[in-house]
């Protein structure tokens, strides 16, 4: 009695499913293919970055401080990575915040990278070809969807050496 009840529920649900128009796969796909373009604000700053075939390429960034220039005050830097979402500007305004509630404004480095991917570079009008556009496993490490020999964690290198340096 229990399987004739279960088959007749599971009948029921696969009748609701097909009446309120499931997708077939191929509808799926094109709506899959169609790129939505990407909206959000462009970090200011960019950080220029050199392969080791001595390429440079930039990418761009938020930034509590200028970058370059030596500040003693400065004992601490917190660097912000945004999600899938490609809008550094609100976790940059976030963190922002945050150091400002704890009054460490002054001696506080806030800088928040903007990772792009390649497919984007276009929507931020910005050069493929100057700057660096990553692919969507960026998160991993992997090399960037281009020639230009670089990963995301090779970024990441580059960027703390810089605040090391300073």
């Amino acid at each position: 009695m229990a399987l004739i009840l279960r088959n007749r529920i599971i009948l029921l649900l696969c009748l609701i499913c097909f009446s309120i128009g499931v997708e077939s796969k191929s509808r799926r796909n094109r709506r899959r293919r169609r790129r939505r373009k990407l909206n959000v604000d462009l970090c200011p700053d960019t950080f220029w970055v050199e392969n080791k075939d001595g390429e440079s390429a930039g990418v761009p960034y938020c930034t509590s401080h200028p970058l370059g220039e030596y500040n003693r005050n400065i004992t601490r830097a917190v660097v912000v990575m945004h999600g899938r979402s490609y809008n550094p500007k609100l976790y940059f305004d976030n963190m922002v915040e945050a150091v400002n509630l704890h009054q460490a404004r002054g001696n506080t480095l806030v800088i928040a990278p903007q990772i792009v991917r390649r497919k984007y570079l276009k929507d931020l009008d910005l050069d493929k070809d100057e700057y660096l556009g990553f692919n969507s496993m960026w998160v991993y490490g992997t090399n960037i969807a281009t020639p230009f020999l670089y990963s995301s964690f090779d970024f990441m290198d580059d960027l703390l050496d810089e605040l090391d340096d300073e």
